[in-house]
């Protein structure tokens, strides 16, 4: 779920209100305000504040390399996106990333692509996985497109440990 801003007004007492609310679409949200019988001024997804921007927690990178590496596994088997990310979530024992597939699924199942659903995450996730998997899409060949971010992603760690060794003991 999203959250959205709104400023409206009452139409029978024309009492300015605003407020945040959380919704899967920016229509959804604009049903919800209309359903509460407020004329709609401003409507905008919110962006994230600071405190939360800083407590937002990224996913490890060998945990991510896990997911992805099974996700891939199990497209490759013939699952749906939707069973993958189910399965997945079920299996994860890191909180923000159920989370996170929790919420992926949700916009999953109103119709977004997986590229857009992971870009919401971009927090949470490189922020190029959401670009190769909006590729694999449309070229057909996302698993392919995930075992090649999975390759990338465990020689950039690779490489990482190996810098972050050199710096220890220079030698």
């Amino acid at each position: 779920m999203t959250k959205f801003t709104y400023t409206a007004r009452h139409p029978s007492t024309l009492q300015k209100t605003s407020g945040i609310l959380r919704a899967a679409t920016l229509e959804q949200a604009r049903a919800l305000l209309r359903g509460r019988n407020l004329v709609i001024s401003q409507l905008k997804e919110a962006k994230p504040s600071f405190w939360e921007s800083l407590n937002q927690k990224k996913v490890d990178a060998n945990e991510l390399i896990t997911f992805l590496s099974l996700m891939e596994g199990a497209l490759s088997s013939g699952l749906s996106v939707k069973e993958t990310l189910t399965i997945l979530q079920k299996q994860t024992q890191n909180s923000t990333l159920n989370q996170v597939l929790e919420d992926i699924l949700e916009s999953i199942e109103e119709g977004a692509d997986l590229s857009v659903s992971f870009a919401k995450h971009e927090g949470v996730f490189p922020s190029y996985l959401s670009a190769m998997i909006r590729a694999g899409e449309a070229s057909g060949m996302l698993t392919e497109i995930l075992r090649q971010v999975t390759y990338y992603m465990e020689k950039v760690t690779e490489l990482r440990k190996r810098v972050v060794g050199m710096f220890i003991y220079p030698g």
